[in-house]
């Protein structure tokens, strides 16, 4: 399988629904201190309620993951 480069151009496609979808469910808590890091790095506004899914769901707790990765390794500032 391949798996694209981890950097903020690959989170915004896994939160477009542009990447395929995987069936390994995040399974890794996110941080406290990364928990607003979607608004915060890539200026992702939350929906409205009605408007999540669960495939929506999974793709911005990915996202969000991912993003404490690459801040944790100090690759965003």
């Amino acid at each position: 399988m391949h798996l694209p480069p981890l950097n903020l151009e690959t989170i915004q496609a896994i939160l477009r629904g542009e990447l395929p979808d995987e069936t390994v469910k995040p399974s890794c808590s996110i941080a406290p201190e990364n928990k607003q890091s979607p608004k915060q790095v890539l200026g992702f506004a939350t929906g409205l309620i009605h408007e999540l899914t669960p495939q929506r769901t999974r793709r911005a707790t990915a996202a969000n993951w991912l993003l404490g990765v690459l801040l944790a390794q100090s690759q965003l500032a």
